[in-house]
């Protein structure tokens, strides 16, 4: 069964740490935890539309193969004496997807809600829950690459406020292969020893 993590699995686990965490302010100024239509993946390209703010967006950046966390060893899966066979497995490939989250508000006082209620659990390195193709639970290391930062804007002669934040995420391309190979029997020798001390 396969056991790959990338980027839907990765904006899957996200969207959900955010609905998990994230609270702004309603119109009638109660706090409220963020809706599913409130967060989503978005295309750097697109605009973002009026009618969806306040809102959080996930952006991916790019990615990067990890050669520190890489190794390239097959992995002994099980061992068959009797046969002399080992099933074998190729090395998880690691690499790290680069992530930004944006926090959009019209006020102030949501912003601030929205951004400290994230920092509160997410300021430096945490766990991300993901779950894999194969369908199996999985937790995915995430670290800060770029702290939180204000970029707030002008839009149809509004201010709008824009919080920044940058992750890296620690995935594995991992299709969970086993293949055969066969091992060198042992085999005990021994020597008998002859008149005159020689063997």
């Amino acid at each position: 069964m396969s056991a790959n993590v990338w980027s839907e699995e990765v904006e899957r686990g996200l969207k959900q740490e955010i609905l998990n965490t994230v609270f702004y302010l309603t119109d009638t100024g109660i706090k409220a935890p963020l809706t599913e239509d409130m967060v989503f993946v978005r295309d750097p390209e697109e605009d973002l539309r009026e009618e969806q703010i306040p809102c959080v967006t996930i952006t991916p950046l790019y990615n990067r193969f990890d050669a520190r966390r890489y190794n390239p060893n097959p992995v002994i899966m099980s061992r068959n004496d009797e046969e002399n066979l080992l099933t074998m497995q190729d090395s998880a490939v690691p690499f790290n997807l680069f992530y930004q989250i944006d926090f959009w508000s019209r006020y102030k006082e949501d912003i601030n809600l929205m951004t400290s209620t994230w920092l509160r659990k997410h300021f430096r390195q945490f766990n991300l829950k993901v779950v894999d193709d194969g369908g199996t639970e999985r937790s995915s290391n995430v670290i800060v690459n770029e702290s939180l930062r204000e970029s707030d804007l002008l839009k149809n002669q509004k201010r709008l406020f824009h919080s920044i934040i940058s992750y890296v995420i620690w995935v594995e391309l991992d299709d969970e292969v086993g293949y055969n190979v066969h091992m060198v029997a042992e085999r005990n020798l021994s020597a008998e020893q002859k008149e005159g001390g020689n063997t």
